[in-house]
């Protein structure tokens, strides 16, 4: 989204072609995830409701970095429930994202 942006505020003359060609495969990428996402929610959710969030979710509001808390996910009209087995809670704590830029994977 943001390489997108980008590119429509900046006169085309002075974009690189680089930049140019980010955004052609970011704006491709885009399309592909929310029809993706789209499917995936058919069956689950109405054609349009299934479609808006999958609007929602590759909009650019958040980061790939940030996770969509319960309560959002539930105000985006995503049916989740809260609480996961405690196995998977290991599994996850072990395999969580380093915030420092260090290993990603916690040994014990």
């Amino acid at each position: 989204v943001s390489i997108l942006r980008v590119a429509k505020q900046k006169p085309v003359e002075l974009i690189s072609d680089q930049l140019l060609l980010y955004a052609d495969i970011s704006e491709k990428a885009m399309r592909e995830a929310r029809e993706h996402a789209c499917e995936l929610m058919q069956g689950t959710y109405s054609t349009d409701g299934s479609c808006a969030i999958s609007d929602l979710l590759v909009s650019g509001r958040w980061t790939h970095g940030n996770p969509i808390t319960v309560t959002e996910a539930r105000e985006m009209g995503l049916n989740v429930k809260a609480g996961m087995p405690a196995d998977f809670v290991d599994l996850v704590r072990v395999h969580r994202v380093s915030r420092r830029g260090g290993p990603s994977v916690a040994f014990r």
